[in-house]
């Protein structure tokens, strides 16, 4: 999005299958849920159920090609 070009690093492409297989649901889960600078803990400061975040966790699965 248009904040990446601020960030000072390289944002994960999460389309690339092979970057994607190395990461668990978990960690998608709690790096929503808990945040990581810069995102925000979507959990604690956007109100989200979790069952909303395991749909994003569902959701960030479907965009890796692979």
């Amino acid at each position: 999005g248009p904040v990446a070009a601020r960030l000072g690093f390289r944002a994960g492409d999460l389309t690339r299958g092979d970057e994607m297989s190395q990461k668990t649901d978990g960690e998608f889960f709690w790096k929503i849920a808990q945040g990581q600078d810069p995102m925000p803990a979507f959990r604690k400061e956007k109100g989200l159920t979790d069952p909303q975040m395991w749909d994003v966790v569902n959701y960030i699965r479907t965009l890796a090609v692979k």
